[in-house]
């Protein structure tokens, strides 16, 4: 199976868009995950998927997908010998819109790809944020990988972990951040989040 690259994950949107255009109906994804980072030129790393964590410009949860995406989706799949799967909309089971801060959905890169298809990819802060979350959630060396590439300052990598331990996780600590801030070169920041014996 290919992988999406940069170019093709532009051909692959642009099909997707001409094949939704044959139904009339239209779609406004919300896009997170390596296909937004690869779209943004973030990082050059090839991706499997398309995560697609709303619809509706983020008002409605992406899981399941519509049935008339996932037939053009299918139809793509085949064409570009991508996995079955490549749009998937399973990150919007574990996070969603109303477990995100206001920041994430502030600023999208939304592109259109012809006349039924927008794509609105979250911008670097919102990622910051998902990537933190997944590095704490999964062993996945890619989330170290684009956490590395999203280059998030001290400041950015606290303020962000610290919604993650509050809003989401419900605790002020977790044994994966000695890890990470190790990685992004903030092992000063470990003090803040360790618990006294």
């Amino acid at each position: 199976m290919s992988e999406l690259t940069e170019n093709t994950l532009e051909q692959t949107l642009s099909l997707l868009g001409t094949l939704l255009e044959e139904t009339g109906v239209t779609y406004s994804l919300v896009v997170a995950g390596g296909s937004a980072l690869l779209a943004q030129k973030i990082t050059s790393r090839n991706t499997h998927d398309v995560d697609v964590i709303a619809l509706d410009g983020g008002d409605t949860r992406a899981h399941p997908l519509p049935q008339t995406l996932t037939d053009a989706a299918a139809r793509v799949a085949k064409e570009l010998d991508l996995d079955s799967n490549w749009l998937n909309s399973s990150v919007s089971l574990f996070i969603g819109r109303d477990q995100l801060p206001e920041l994430t959905w502030w600023s999208f890169d939304t592109r259109t790809y012809g006349s039924c298809l927008r794509v609105s990819y979250i911008r670097r802060n919102g990622l910051i944020l998902l990537k933190l979350h997944a590095a704490l959630d999964r062993d996945e060396p890619r989330d170290l990988t684009d956490l590395t590439a999203l280059n998030p300052s001290a400041e950015e990598t606290a303020r962000h972990l610290d919604w993650i331990l509050r809003e989401i996780l419900g605790q002020t600590t977790h044994p994966k951040i000695s890890q990470i801030l190790n990685h992004l070169g903030h092992g000063h920041l470990l003090s803040r989040y360790q618990t006294a014996p």
